[in-house]
């Protein structure tokens, strides 16, 4: 799954989880829902040139993922139903959904390209591109990079629409009377967020970045004389 399929998958499973009072099992369905995606996503958009995708390493970040964001909106959902005070209830469930995807997100980037992480990523001279070799360091650098790229996402398209809504059904008491409007506004907010979270948060680093030679292991740093090096950190 390329980036380009994030807008249109992204507002039908966002929707999903953003459902008002959604029972259990269908909160726990959107969250495995997500995840499956999230694994077609980290897996196509890797570090393809240092290290392939592995059947084993696909099958682990995909489980562990809906493992972790249901665990976390089901233990989530307990410690909110206990609470007296309305206001704090209502501002944590609707924060439920970003906690749990967060959370997998990150995990899910981490399991599913695991392998930079010990075998290395390809670094190349700053000027003609030339392959130095693998550092696992700059490996360490793409993917907490990437994970800070996935919460960036998820935070302004799960944690804005509801509170766009709730600004709209004040201002407008009518629109609740229609579940159709609600439901349009709801999927217009959700789509604008959408489509504003993703390049904002693929500009927070670049794909191409770079490392200095100082953070590389010692044996790479005898191969380059340039002070920088660059590296593809997938996205």
């Amino acid at each position: 799954l390329r980036l380009s399929a994030f807008l249109p998958m992204n507002i039908v499973l966002v929707a999903g989880m953003l459902q008002a009072r959604p029972s259990m099992l269908s909160a726990l369905a959107w969250q495995t829902a997500n995840q499956s995606v999230n694994v077609g996503v980290n897996w196509a958009n890797g570090n393809r040139a240092s290290t392939e995708g592995r059947m084993g390493d696909i099958a682990t970040g995909f489980v562990s993922a809906v493992g972790v964001s249901c665990a976390t909106v089901f233990g989530l959902s307990r410690c909110v139903s206990k609470m007296r005070d309305s206001t704090v209830k209502t501002i944590l469930s609707r924060g439920t959904p970003f906690m749990a995807v967060s959370v997998a997100s990150v995990l899910n980037v981490v399991l599913m390209r695991r392998t930079e992480l010990s075998e290395g990523i390809e670094i190349m001279d700053v000027d003609d591109g030339h392959i130095i070799g693998k550092s696992r360091k700059a490996a360490k650098k793409a993917l907490a990079q990437t994970a800070l790229v996935r919460i960036a996402t998820a935070m302004p398209v799960l944690a804005l629409p509801p509170i766009i809504m709730s600004a709209l059904e004040r201002t407008l008491p009518s629109i609740r009377a229609s579940r159709t409007v609600h439901s349009t506004l709801q999927l217009a907010s959700i789509t604008l967020c959408l489509a504003g979270a993703l390049p904002l948060a693929m500009a927070l680093f670049p794909q191409t970045a770079k490392i200095s030679r100082d953070e590389l292991e010692e044996p790479l740093r005898k191969r380059t004389t340039k002070s920088e090096v660059i590296f593809n950190r997938g996205l």
